[in-house]
């Protein structure tokens, strides 16, 4: 409203509209509507990106900030998808197997009640609105319960499920603050058939976590159909938003299988055949330059 009511004022002045134009579109309500999902963000970051970068380096920022230029690029955002699930999925199986690298920080009693508050504050009444699927929450390890350690998230209490977090081996202790996401609780043992007018048994409203944490290796995928050439998928590393660097095309990277038909087709040229079996036993070899066993 401040807004509108600046640039009203202005139009007056320079002489657009008279003044009772201006006070009845004050009048008038505002309708906000939702920002519209950013697509290129959100899906396909680092895709979007690289191709930023190469139309920037081929026509320069005038042409492309100012040209109104239309991009149409190969991306195909199932297969995107796809890629950002198995990428992000590895790259956590691969830390988890790595363990755990441990709380955030170690809160004394008398330090709760302040940390606890900031957080209510923070995440609003998640009582109510419940925790969110997907997203990663501080956590205050309250001490141990009948399912196992009771976790605080602002006024929110819940239980650490047993099962999703045996990787940590355990190491979060009262105290600790530590990250957890949303997670299924145990399985439950199949209900019984109830006697004659015996009441259900009071519904488990336990809310289940699980500790999470970000994970310190980094991968890429550059997914190419073979019958154009075109790029169908690019994921450059974990999370665009904290770490920009496009890994699948702006790191050194092992050269790994692609350099396989390099010395495939070596071989075949000096008469090996596809189906020739090597025997892959330890083999001494003299190095006359550095003199010594290889």
């Amino acid at each position: 409203k401040q807004q509108q009511k600046k640039v009203l004022e202005r139009g007056v002045k320079k002489g657009f509209f008279t003044r009772e134009d201006a006070d009845a579109a004050m009048a008038e309500k505002i309708d906000i509507h939702k920002e519209r999902p950013d697509l290129l963000r959100e899906v396909v970051p680092y895709y979007a990106e690289h191709v930023r970068r190469d139309l920037e380096q081929r026509y320069g920022k005038d042409l492309l900030y100012g040209g109104g230029l239309r991009v149409e690029t190969a991306v195909d955002v199932k297969k995107q998808l796809y890629a950002q699930d198995a990428i992000v999925a590895g790259m956590i199986n691969m830390d988890k197997k790595e363990g755990w690298r441990g709380a955030w920080m170690k809160l004394q009693r008398g330090e709760w009640p302040a940390f606890i508050a900031k957080q209510k504050k923070y995440y609003g009444d998640l009582a109510k609105s419940g925790l969110m699927p997907g997203r990663v929450y501080l956590a205050l390890v309250m001490g141990a319960g009948a399912h196992g350690k009771i976790v605080k998230i602002g006024d929110h209490e819940a239980v650490v499920s047993g099962d999703g977090a045996r990787w940590t081996g355990g190491r979060y202790h009262e105290g600790d603050v530590i990250d957890v996401e949303l997670a299924d609780g145990p399985k439950k043992k199949p209900a019984r058939r109830l006697k004659k007018d015996e009441p259900p048994p009071p519904e488990d409203k336990t809310v289940f976590v699980t500790p999470f944490q970000e994970p310190a290796p980094r991968a890429a995928i550059y997914s190419i159909a073979p019958e154009s050439g075109y790029v169908v998928a690019m994921e450059g590393g974990y999370d665009f938003d904290s770490d920009e660097l496009n890994r699948s095309v702006q790191s050194c990277r092992p050269a790994g299988s692609s350099f396989k038909p390099i010395y495939y087709s070596a071989a075949i040229e000096k008469g090996y055949h596809v189906s020739q079996p090597i025997l892959d036993i330890p083999r001494s070899e003299y190095d006359y330059v550095r003199i010594q066993n290889w």
